[in-house]
Order: C-alpha cells, then structure tokens, then sequence
C-alpha cells in the first residue's frame, strides 16, 4: 500500500515565505526532507500510520514495539490546528515544559502521546525519533538534556515516510 497523508484542511497550502518565517523564528533550517515534506503536505495524518520501534531498555520496550502515528505536524495559522501545529508543539514540550533535548523538534505523535521528532543538529540532523513521555525527565529530578526515553526510527526522513505500514495483527 502506497502511503496517503490526509491533509489536516483542504487548501491549508503552506508558503516559502511562511516556512522561512517560521525558520527564522525558530533559528535554523528545517532538514531538506521534512521542508518538502511541508511545501507540499503541510503535516496532516498518514496512511499506513504503523512504525516500528526499537528495543530501549531503559523505557523497557518489547523487541516487537511500535505504534501508529496520529498526525504529522505543519504550520497553521487556523487556531482549530492549534494541536498539530509546530509553534504550538515547541511552545508545549520544549519552552514549557523543557523536557526535550535541544537537538530535536517534535513533528508529529502517536495514539499515546507519545512524540515523533526530527533531528536539527549535527549528527542528529534529518534522523526521526521516538519521544516516550512516560519516560521523560522529571525536571525537579534530572538534568536536561535527557536522552534516556529517546529512541531512533529512521536514519532519515524520507525513510521514516517509507517505513510506514500496516498495523501488525
């Protein structure tokens, strides 16, 4: 089955201007992969929505883990898509509740609450993770960054796209 992303609201197209506006404000550039992605989708819901995800021992996952992705993030300027905007998933996970590692945006979730983000920097950059808030750093607790209840999906973006699938049975 090929993949099919359902746009969060017909016509809801985003503009380079927009998208370089939201870079600006957010101090780097998007990977190339996931800037495509937005010119042309801008976020919305996949379908197939299944991912695998690795074995993390320390948020003690089964070697058969994974779930389905909810929704892919865009930049919204209708408050109705407040949910699934970046801007508001910054503001949420990394300014107010500071629980995510500099390195990485969240983009997307998953039927949990769980997180999908991408990689900005470095050896992160253009790579896809999982974000595990039942196992997220307690800030009174732990210093930050905390990468422990972070897990690596897919070398790239485009990949992670790929590896979409069915739910197994």
């Amino acid at each position: 089955m090929s993949l099919i992303i359902k746009p969060p609201k017909k016509g809801d197209k985003l503009k380079e201007a927009d998208l370089k506006k939201f870079e600006k404000t957010l101090g780097t550039t998007l990977p190339d992969e996931y800037r495509k992605f937005l010119l042309k989708y801008n976020g919305g819901y996949p379908n197939p929505a299944f991912i695998d995800i690795p074995k993390n021992d320390y948020c003690r996952y089964p070697d058969d883990m994974g779930t389905s992705v909810e929704f892919l993030c865009g930049i919204h300027k209708d408050p109705a898509l407040v949910g699934i905007d970046l801007a508001y998933m910054i503001d949420k996970y990394k300014i107010t509740e500071q629980q995510m590692p500099d390195e990485l945006l969240p983009i997307g979730g998953d039927i949990m609450v769980n997180l999908i983000c991408i990689g900005l920097q470095g050896q992160y950059r253009n790579k896809v993770y999982y974000w595990d808030q039942d196992w997220a750093a307690d800030p009174e607790k732990e210093n930050q960054p905390f990468w422990k209840n972070v897990t690596e999906i897919s070398e790239s973006f485009d990949k992670f796209l790929e590896d979409l699938h069915e739910a197994p049975e």
